[in-house]
Parts: structure tokens; C-alpha cells; sequence
């Protein structure tokens, strides 16, 4: 489970013939990353799951926009031009639970992001867990310390700053799972001014009522009064 990522995305006007063709190419320079086409009354649905590399999403959407370049040339292609082969089968979805909780409003002083990470440390610190020690950063090229100490070689908590893939223009992002590591990761979402806080890990390391507890808590600790010196303690990444 650790190192995966997966992406489910909704194109609602291919045909499922080009689109296999498409993702057939596309995957044959990228041999770690797999993907699965199947069909609904609303159009192909696409899941495509790799390792996590220095790319991280902007590396995913990359891969979806070539997806996508490739579709659109299809009618241009000679009718004569061999299919590409076929990736091997997707292994069965990963055990992975999800939180969802809506983003209080209060703050006026810091940013989401900001607000998100100061009580997500307050939180880890009432559990028990160091957040130099514990607690790992998502960038896009990986995970990194917090206040300039080394990355942890088993963080317990990630805070995951990083951005869903985009998707090309008329495709749907259905859902994004980013496990850079086996641990809880927290993210702050934002879409159309309207930011959540997310929580996802492997079923196996939390399940989904502990997870849920967990964003609850999470959403709980951003009103909860923290000490002088853990407010002037901003968080620092280590780039």
C-alpha cells in the first residue's frame, strides 16, 4: 500500500475503442502505471493507479492531457495503424477510507492551508505524537521534514499540501488518493471557495470510524486554544 497513487476520471464523450487505444499508447512509456476502462450509460469511466515518483500529480496530469491528446488524433491515425497492446488487468481497488468534513470558518488570520496544519499539530501533539518526529510534509516532489528536521522513516501523519491532478477540459476528476506512505493523511481541499478538510488512509492501518473520529477531531482543533508558543511556532517546510 505504501507509494500509490490513484486516479478515477469520468470522460463522457470518448468511445471506448479510441479511448483504449489512447491509454495503450500512453501507458507504453509509462510500464509502473496501470489502468482499467470500464463503461456506464453516462460514458467510459477511467481508473489508472502508478507508484508515487518525483512527478506526484502534476506528473498524473501530464499523463492524463497526453491521454487525451492522443484521443483527440485518433480519427487522424491511418485506419491500418496496429492497436497498442494491452496493460495488464488492474489488481482489485485499494482498501482505502476517506473523511470528509467541511472546512469551519472563523480564521480570519490565516489561510485554510495554514489554519489546517497549525491544528492538525495541536492535534497530534493531545495524541501523544511529535510532530518533528511523526509528522511528514507532501510536496510535489515528495515527502519532506517539518522545521527543518530529517523526513521520518515511518511518519505516523502526513499533511498532504500537494493538488489533485488536472484533468483535461470536459473530463471529471471522480476521486484522488495520494499514499505517499502507510499513514493517516490530511489534506485541505479547496474548490469554488469552499474548503474541507480531508482525511484518507489504508483501511488496514485505520478504519472507517476511527477515520471519521479523526476528521472530526481535526475539524474540532481548529478552535481549540493552543499555548503562545505553538501559535508563534509557525510550520516550515524543508524544501
Amino acid at each position: 500500500m505504501t507509494g500509490t497513487w490513484e486516479a478515477r476520471v469520468h470522460i463522457p464523450a470518448a468511445s471506448p475503442a479510441p479511448l483504449r487505444n489512447a491509454v495503450g499508447h500512453a501507458l507504453a512509456a509509462a510500464t509502473a502505471v496501470r489502468a482499467e476502462i470500464s463503461m456506464s450509460w453516462e460514458g467510459p469511466h477511467l481508473r489508472v493507479v502508478g507508484p508515487v515518483d518525483p512527478g506526484g500529480s502534476k506528473a498524473v496530469g501530464a499523463l492524463l492531457a497526453d491521454i487525451a491528446r492522443r484521443l483527440a488524433e485518433a480519427d487522424a491515425a491511418p485506419r491500418h495503424s496496429p492497436p497498442p497492446p494491452l496493460p495488464p488487468p488492474l489488481a482489485p481497488a485499494a482498501q482505502v477510507g476517506t473523511a470528509v468534513r467541511p472546512f469551519p470558518p472563523g480564521d480570519a488570520h490565516r489561510s485554510p492551508a495554514e489554519a489546517g496544519a497549525m491544528a492538525l499539530r495541536r492535534l497530534m501533539r493531545e495524541q501523544g505524537l511529535d510532530p518533528v518526529t511523526d509528522l511528514a510534509v507532501l510536496i510535489d516532489s515528495g515527502l519532506v521534514g517539518v522545521d527543518g528536521a530529517p523526513t521520518p522513516l515511518r511518519p505516523r501523519v502526513v499533511l498532504d499540501t500537494t493538488e489533485p491532478p488536472a484533468v483535461p477540459y470536459g473530463w471529471l476528476l471522480q476521486s484522488w488518493t495520494y499514499l505517499a506512505a502507510d499513514a493517516v493523511h490530511c489534506a485541505v481541499r479547496g474548490t469554488r471557495g469552499c474548503h474541507t478538510l480531508r482525511v484518507t488512509a489504508p483501511r488496514a492501518l485505520m478504519p472507517l470510524p476511527r477515520l471519521d473520529l479523526y476528521a472530526a477531531l481535526w475539524a474540532d482543533a481548529l478552535f481549540s486554544p493552543g499555548t503562545l508558543a505553538f501559535v508563534a511556532d509557525p510550520l516550515r517546510v524543508r524544501q
